[in-house]
């Protein structure tokens, strides 16, 4: 196996065909076949399962396409921390929990260093993906909060990623509500007051354990739950349904007209 190999695959998967990836390649694609033919035979898997309508990934096609973007960034980091005749590129990068104040911070802090960066990424992704960005060198940093139902499996994580947990604060649980909801005119909120509403939880992507759940309370058995993947969509459900969001209580974007938070 070698890089090319890895390059190949992730064409392959991203333009769903072999000829279309051998064309942005500048590769024949009878070269490209061969190459990944040889690839499965010395990995003995079948990375793809190929039909008249394109390709498509095999279960372990899509855990090598892991290993190989994992790998792939590796080497962008060395390449661009020690390639000659070249100034290595400087970047920032965080991975984050849906948090609003996160994606604000960072914002400051792009606007104030302008020059002191050649590139800067701001990932709002899983519990999971967050760990695993920064154990693989993807991000500097991690933003999610740990809890006494958490803390156990996330620690546990970070020890086995050799990742390191600087606390910023503390934070009590809030409810996000859209203005017109039902409970938007009180000054607080309890437990009882929210069991008829549905609950707003963002997806963690196949894994389904509650340890990586973003809610700072666990919701009854009877609840009726919305999933998510971005905030754009939470707020859209929280002004247009009667549903509810569980977070810290921090709102700072254009969007705080529209919501109102309530301990």
């Amino acid at each position: 196996m070698n890089i090319q190999q890895c390059r190949y695959v992730i064409a392959i998967a991203e333009y769903g065909s072999f000829r279309e990836a051998a064309k942005q390649l500048y590769v024949a694609q009878s070269s490209l076949s061969s190459s990944i033919k040889e690839l499965e035979n010395e990995l003995a898997i079948e990375i793809f399962n190929r039909s008249q309508r394109g390709v498509e990934l095999t279960e372990d096609g899509a855990e090598f396409l892991e290993h190989a973007n994992k790998i792939l960034s590796q080497i962008e980091i060395i390449e661009g921390r020690y390639q000659k005749n070249s100034e290595p590129l400087k970047r920032f990068s965080v991975s984050s929990q849906h948090y609003d104040f996160a994606s604000e911070a960072f914002s400051k802090i792009v606007s104030k260093n302008t020059k002191g960066y050649g590139e800067y990424r701001f990932f709002e992704t899983n519990t999971l993906k967050v760990l695993e960005d920064v154990k693989n060198f993807e991000s500097e940093i991690g933003i999610l909060y740990l809890s006494e139902a958490n803390q156990k499996v996330i620690k546990q994580y970070m020890k086995d990623f050799r990742l390191e947990f600087t606390r910023l604060g503390d934070f009590h649980p809030h409810v996000f509500l859209g203005i017109h909801h039902p409970l938007a005119q009180k000054k607080n909120i309890s437990i009882e007051d929210l069991e008829e509403f549905p609950l707003i939880r963002f997806s963690q992507e196949g894994n389904s354990s509650d340890h990586f759940s973003e809610d700072i309370l666990e919701p009854n058995e009877k609840t009726v739950i919305i999933y998510a993947s971005d905030r754009g969509t939470v707020v859209n459900f929280l002004t247009n349904t009667n549903s509810y969001l569980l977070g810290s209580g921090i709102l700072r974007s254009f969007v705080k007209d529209k919501l109102v938070v309530l301990p």
